[in-house]
């Protein structure tokens, strides 16, 4: 993802690609954590984090990446019923992976997956798709980022008339104060049953 832009969205890229100095890179080959980055969730972290550059946003490393709380799990509450993301609805373990980070890890998938399909097809790049299309509610990659964020929205537990800046901020501070006790904390990886 380039470091200054209108867009902060991250792309998979390969291996051999030689990258600039003014690109923020991820390591990671999980969509799963490409959905959470993807997300208007993050979207919101970054705008508060960022600095500017001239009349650019810039995302940074230590303000918009490090500090930036995802998803713990196991989670029980309203958002998921009455049973936690790793059982079955008897209670049971589920040995599958967490039923959530699947959903956000296909549908960042599917969502990936159309964009380059129309990046190829139009010749565009991806700042053209998303000047056209990410505010138009008939297109399918509106569509397509409407359904990863309630999925996200999902996996945080978060309501839609939350003030997500806020529970963000919480969450940030709940986590700052677990890892100062030594206590773990899900960072930006999947989460694994335990």
């Amino acid at each position: 993802m380039p470091r200054h832009s209108k867009w902060f969205i991250f792309l998979p890229c390969q291996l051999n690609w030689l990258l600039a100095d003014s690109t923020t890179v991820v390591t990671s080959d999980d969509f799963y954590i490409l959905g959470i980055l993807t997300s208007n969730v993050h979207r919101i972290w970054v705008k508060a984090q960022s600095s500017t550059l001239e009349d650019r946003t810039r995302y940074t490393h230590n303000t918009c990446f490090e500090t930036f709380p995802f998803p713990q799990f196991p989670c029980t509450g309203e958002a998921f019923g009455s049973q936690p993301l790793n059982t079955t609805k008897d209670g049971r373990p589920n040995a599958s992976p967490l039923p959530i980070v699947e959903q956000i890890r296909a549908t960042a998938q599917e969502l990936h997956d159309y964009r380059s399909t129309q990046m190829e097809r139009k010749q565009w790049g991806i700042t053209k798709l998303y000047n056209e299309y990410f505010y138009e509610p008939t297109s399918q990659l509106f569509k397509l980022h409407a359904k990863l964020d309630a999925i996200v929205m999902q996996a945080y537990g978060f309501k839609p008339d939350d003030d997500l800046l806020e529970k963000l901020l919480t969450l940030n501070l709940e986590l700052a104060e677990k890892e100062k006790r030594g206590e773990p904390v899900v960072g930006p990886w999947a989460p694994t049953q335990s």
